[in-house]
């Protein structure tokens, strides 16, 4: 079923996209930032901020296989506000994967920051800074507020995705994956 969903989708953009180069640019920009982001490892010692200001090792974080959103756009009042657009549709992915598999990773050093916005998305908010996580995606010369990707309990990042709004088909196709990754790794497959 999800194949044909993204072959259904993926015709329809593809009539949108092959005459506009802008788009089809911004496309290709993305695809290959996350194909070169996946299967890079974050080391054992990176350190992160939990919201009572103590700094933790990502390993401690992790345990078993994580979805992680990464928001690096905390100091861009744009930014915030792409972010808040995706945020009710963020809480329906952390409540569907549960809370305890999904980590908030922002570019913020404020705790009042990390604590707000684990209070409206319910769950695990940490602070790292901007290009302090070692895939292509993190890299301070990209303008992305935020993206996605899981996280394996080897640290070995997987699944990457940037949101954007001309493209917001990919989003559902994407969550969907995400969720039967997560619902095969509990175990629910029949």
């Amino acid at each position: 079923m999800v194949t044909i969903k993204i072959k259904e989708n993926a015709e329809v953009i593809v009539e949108n996209v092959k005459h506009d180069s802008f788009l089809l640019n911004g496309l290709y920009e993305n695809l290959n930032i996350q194909f070169q982001s996946n299967n890079s490892y974050i080391g054992n010692e990176t350190n992160l901020l939990d919201r009572s200001g103590k700094s933790v090792y990502m390993r401690n974080v992790v345990g078993k296989m994580k979805f992680v959103i990464r928001f690096r756009g905390t100091q861009c009042r744009s930014c915030v506000n792409v972010f808040n657009q995706y945020a009710e549709r963020l809480k329906t992915m952390i409540s569907d994967l549960g809370v305890e598999s999904v980590v908030i990773l922002l570019d913020s050093k404020n705790i009042s920051d990390l604590q707000v916005i684990a209070d409206k998305m319910n769950c695990e908010v940490y602070s790292i800074p901007k290009g302090n996580l070692p895939i292509e995606l993190d890299n301070e010369n990209h303008v992305i507020p935020f993206y996605f990707f899981t996280l394996s309990n080897l640290l070995m990042v997987q699944d990457c995705f940037i949101p954007a709004d001309y493209l917001d088909v990919f989003w559902g196709i994407y969550i969907e994956l995400i969720k039967r990754e997560f619902y095969i790794l509990d175990g629910n497959i029949s």
